[in-house]
């Protein structure tokens, strides 16, 4: 079982290198020198949590941070916060609502996708530097 889990760990990091790393470089963002799970732009940090490969920490998913200086939100709770502003952004929330599984490499690979479509969606302004939205998310979360 071990090599399964090898495996799933090696999948996440090529979807990193072959969809995200190109994806946020797009934006100006780089990957910090320390881990390639984040990713660094001036004040901001887009930062990818790995939660598994321990029988004990099912279910397995990833977070992602969207992080400005001192403050943080997960893209889930940001997603919620503001799908207030677009209709259309609301739409695509309730369609695409379950968290970013990685229990094989198929959902490995769409969990890594919807990660992208979902900053591209969501975070555009936050991606941009424009930080209206993510102050905004970040005061009614608290």
């Amino acid at each position: 079982m071990r090599d399964y889990y090898k495996e799933l760990d090696l999948q996440v990091d090529k979807n990193i290198n072959d969809i995200i790393n190109p994806f946020l470089r797009s934006f100006g963002f780089l990957q910090d020198k320390t881990s390639n799970l984040i990713f660094v732009k001036r004040n901001c940090q887009i930062i990818f949590h790995i939660w598994g490969f321990h029988p004990h920490d099912i279910p397995w998913s990833i977070d992602v941070e969207l992080k400005k200086i001192d403050n943080s939100i997960y893209l889930r709770h940001y997603k919620e916060k503001i799908a207030l502003f677009e209709g259309w952004q609301k739409e695509v929330l309730e369609r695409n609502s379950e968290s970013y599984l990685i229990y094989t490499i198929e959902s490995i690979d769409k969990s890594f996708t919807r990660i992208k479509n979902d900053l591209e969606k969501f975070c555009a302004d936050f991606l941009n530097e424009d930080y209206k939205r993510f102050n905004y998310a970040i005061k009614i979360h608290q």
